[in-house]
């Protein structure tokens, strides 16, 4: 990472260290760091997407680079038990875990609630479009599932908990092949667990990208 880039990121690594809402940045370092980690912990079970590609506003602003993006991405992952794409839409972040083997889409929101995702009738025609390409016995529904996971307390935490999320998924449930099963508690995590991920992103850009 060049120096201009760094310095751009400043206010967004402030934010970081003072448990502000984040920018895409900082989910984008997190997710390089993720990379290595089951690189080097030999976990070839996981995938990610780019979040800044599958964003409600980069849907809104160039659907059909969108639409692309998300065919090639799951062809090149379809190998892959999860696929990990953090989501974000009108302020706020959520994970969505793709399962090509399964056809499902897990979603860990952590403000649960009945909240309309624009990415997800993009998502469904891209998987049929994929699935067709496979021949017609293929199956085509794409399930939705939103599962249980532990919950924001404020407005602002939402980036440090999809981080978390990864994290656990990397790190705990990446032989899993039932993620519902591996979720099952809404409690807010403790700002232990925040502080561990906030510090190893930390590790992680000093080590790494400085």
């Amino acid at each position: 990472m060049n120096m201009e880039r760094i310095f751009v990121m400043i206010e967004d690594i402030e934010d970081l260290f003072t448990m502000n809402w984040l920018d895409v940045s900082i989910i984008q370092v997190f997710i390089r760091y993720l990379y290595q980690l089951c690189k080097k912990s030999k976990v070839s079970s996981i995938g990610f997407m780019c979040p800044t590609q599958i964003s409600k506003a980069n849907v809104d602003m160039n659907l059909e680079a969108v639409i692309a993006y998300l065919r090639n991405t799951i062809s090149e992952l379809q190998d892959k038990t999860f696929i990990l794409a953090p989501y974000h839409q009108v302020n706020h972040w959520l994970l969505l875990v793709i399962c090509t083997s399964s056809r499902m889409v897990y979603v860990l929101d952590p403000m649960q609630c009945d909240r309309d995702l624009e990415i997800k009738s993009v998502l469904n025609m891209v998987f049929r479009t994929f699935t067709n390409q496979r021949g017609a016995r293929a199956r085509c529904r794409v399930d939705w599932k939103n599962i249980k996971c532990p919950c924001q307390p404020g407005n602002s935490e939402c980036g440090y908990y999809v981080m978390r999320y990864m994290y656990d998924i990397c790190t705990k449930y990446f032989a899993s092949t039932l993620l519902d099963e591996a979720f099952q508690e809404t409690k807010t995590y403790s700002d232990k667990e925040i502080d561990e991920i906030r510090n190893k992103w930390a590790q992680y850009f000093l080590n790494e990208c400085v």
